[in-house]
This record gives C-alpha cells, sequence and structure tokens, in this order.
C-alpha cells in the first residue's frame, strides 16, 4: 500500500508508538479519507493584480492552496492558474467564490483521470524532473528519497 508523505512521517512515528499494524492501516485510511486533494483549473486575465486578487478569496476563505501552477496558455490575454486544495469543502468553496471574480472566464475541478503530476528533485548528480501520474512521481520519490524536492499536480 502506498502512502502520501505526510502519512509516510505520520505512520513512522506511529510505529514508533508500537502500535499494531492493524492501528496504523486505519490510521492511514482515515488519514486518506480526510486529506484527499483537489484540483483546480481556471482561465483568468493575462494582468497585473489578477494573482493577488484570486489568492485573496482563498485567503478570506481560510483555504489553503497545497500546489499552485500559473502560466500563459492558448488564448490570447489569458492565464492559465492550476492549483490543489486539500478537502472536497474547501474545494467547492474556492470554485463558487472563483466563479464571481470578473478576472476569472472559466473555473472547473479537475478529476483525478485528468491530472498529472511533476516534480523535481534534487540528486547528487544534479537535477531531474520527474512527470506522470501522481502515484507514480510519489513512489518514485520515496525510493530515492531526495535531499530536496518539489511536487506539484497540473491539469489542463
Amino acid at each position: 500500500m502506498r502512502c502520501e508523505k505526510v502519512e509516510f512521517h505520520y505512520v513512522k512515528g506511529v510505529m514508533h508508538h508500537q502500535r499494531s499494524i492493524k492501528d496504523i492501516f486505519y490510521l492511514v485510511i482515515e488519514k486518506r479519507s480526510v486529506a484527499k486533494m483537489y484540483v483546480i483549473s481556471m482561465m483568468v486575465k493575462d494582468e497585473f493584480g489578477v494573482m493577488q486578487r484570486v489568492m485573496g478569496e482563498f485567503t478570506r476563505n481560510k483555504i489553503n492552496v497545497e500546489t499552485i501552477v500559473v502560466g500563459k496558455c492558448e488564448t490570447p490575454g489569458k492565464a492559465r492558474i492550476v492549483l490543489s486544495v486539500i478537502g472536497e469543502e474547501s474545494a467547492e468553496t474556492a470554485i463558487a467564490r472563483l466563479e464571481r471574480l470578473q478576472d476569472v472566464s472559466d473555473v472547473r475541478l479537475i478529476p483525478p483521470e485528468g491530472q498529472s503530476a511533476y516534480a523535481l528533485i534534487s540528486t547528487s548528480d544534479g537535477h531531474v524532473g520527474l512527470i506522470g501520474g501522481s502515484a507514480q512521481v510519489e513512489e518514485i520519490i520515496e525510493r530515492t528519497k531526495p535531499e530536496k524536492y518539489v511536487k506539484a499536480l497540473n491539469a489542463l
């Protein structure tokens, strides 16, 4: 069974306290059901101040953004923002608030099959870029145990 990075450390800590494997299994399942990642994609005006207004909605609603990717896209004068949050309620609240912003022309929740992950890891030989499914990228990170890395979710 694969564990998310935060769960791995949590489980490691639980094992240190010598709980049974059954207890650990239930704690991981419980953590997973609570900590599901939701990916939101939006098309916004590509102009000064838009990012501040978008992120202001998250701040006002006390929603933490786990990952964020921003860049120009296929539509002139527009940019795409793809971000992830933990929890369905947070995702629904964010989408409802973002739909009201004049700077946002399209916002939607991306299903898991439409998502991809990427990471940049630091190795003794230099930096390595990884692209693939979230589980694939996480597995490589867990196997290589890099000293430093950054991982994000992305979608179109």
